[in-house]
């Protein structure tokens, strides 16, 4: 067993008790032989590969085992900080992140659900905006987004009828929410009273009252 200077690196003979170049304690510090890491004395379990460091696991070294270089150096600050600690910090992390995404997704399911299962009471109070929108479109796709701080929910839908596709985009606020763009097969519905024709639609599945009422809106917009 020899002894090594745990401030500056510097080996020390056996009867040292103070560090000849820095004035600190001199420690008692052995090699494990599996790794070959330099770890104090008394070490039951090598703080580098994790074996245990018995009579048949270690030995005493001198300035031919540590190398020109290491006096200079001493042991790096984790050399004798338990494997458990990082662990431990990996689990604490991978914890917080895994809370924050269920926050987002509760936050987020729950705009979505303000908007599916409440009411354009308008066009009908009896049922809900996702009754209403599934008895209408096939291929139905809801999804939330947040942007410009601001919660939209949009709707994707596949209309058999007028065989189009229809996007349908919610503005969310605290207790409420509304209609607020239409995209029907690519064309954005920019008009308010086209949009109202166009949710009455949704609702009472005339199509030709739609064409009649949307004939007259182009007249009117014209």
């Amino acid at each position: 067993m020899s002894k090594l200077c745990g401030n500056c690196g510097t080996i020390l003979s056996d009867e040292a008790q103070f560090c000849n170049q820095c004035g600190q304690k001199a420690e008692d510090w052995i090699t494990c032989k599996c790794c070959g890491a330099h770890v104090p004395a008394g070490t039951k379990f090598c703080t580098q590969c994790g074996a245990p460091v018995s009579d048949g696991n270690q030995q005493d070294f001198g300035a031919n085992d540590l190398g020109g270089g290491f006096q200079n150096s001493p042991p790096p600050f984790w050399a004798n900080t338990p494997r458990r600690w990082f662990i431990g910090k990996i689990i604490v992390g991978v914890t917080g992140i895994i809370f924050a995404l269920l926050i987002l997704a509760v936050m987020f399911g729950e705009t979505g659900q303000q908007v599916r299962q409440g009411y354009l009471t308008q066009y009908d109070a009896s049922i809900t905006v996702e009754e209403a929108f599934d008895n209408r479109f096939r291929n139905c796709e809801w999804s939330t987004e947040r942007k410009n701080g601001s919660d939209y929910v949009i709707f994707h839908g596949y209309d058999p009828e007028m065989l189009l596709d229809w996007v349908v985009t919610f503005t969310v606020y605290d207790d409420s929410f509304e209609v607020s763009r239409i995209e029907v097969d690519g064309t954005d519905v920019t008009s308010d009273i086209e949009m109202y024709y166009l949710l009455s639609y949704i609702y009472t599945g005339n199509l030709d009252e739609l064409m009649s009422d949307m004939f007259l809106a182009a007249m009117f917009l014209a």
